[in-house]
């Protein structure tokens, strides 16, 4: 089953608020971090955004429409659209813990309700890194210690150390 049918059906099942705003769509998304756009969700808004001027311009080039539109955002320091869902795929493994804190700091300052991201449940502790580097996360995991997530979809994608890749959808307003 495709990441996208896991997340509508349990979506669906378990926070149809969350399901009609964000996958079934009548609302607004932002994905930070456009490593490539696949429009997976069939949303009405969809708002994405990357620090990377020349990604902006070449999904602007091949993806913008009346309901696609793409911006530059320092996901640390601008004011984020005020959306529903925040989806920030393969983003938090390249920074270091004070950036990732600093991000999440703008995620609870934003007017966004949720945040689906990456993060690697398997991994027994997290170890800090200088920005740019890669390494998996645990956000469940010191120094994050975010709560449970509202749901885990495993993206059935091992990487390093035979580790599993999730997305974590969390409440931001539950984040610490």
């Amino acid at each position: 089953m495709s990441v996208r049918r896991k997340a509508k059906t349990f979506l669906s099942a378990n926070h149809p608020r969350a399901y009609s705003a964000v996958v079934r769509a009548r609302e607004k998304l932002v994905k930070l971090g456009l490593e490539s756009l696949a429009a997976w969700l069939d949303i009405d808004q969809y708002i994405g955004g990357d620090i990377v001027e020349a990604v902006i311009a070449d999904n602007a080039t091949k993806y913008a429409d009346q309901t696609r539109r793409f911006m530059t955002l320092d996901i640390m320091n601008d004011e984020l659209p005020a959306v529903d869902l925040i989806l920030c795929r393969d983003c938090l493994v390249h920074l270091s813990f004070h950036d990732i804190a600093e991000v999440i700091h703008n995620f609870k300052r934003s007017d966004c309700a949720y945040l689906l991201t990456t993060t690697f449940t398997e991994q027994a502790a997290n170890k800090d890194i200088q920005t740019g580097e890669w390494r998996p996360v645990n956000l469940q995991k010191a120094p994050f210690n975010f709560p449970e997530p509202i749901k885990l979809i495993h993206e059935n994608q091992v990487v390093e150390n035979g580790l599993d890749k999730c997305l974590g959808l969390w409440r931001i307003s539950d984040l610490p």
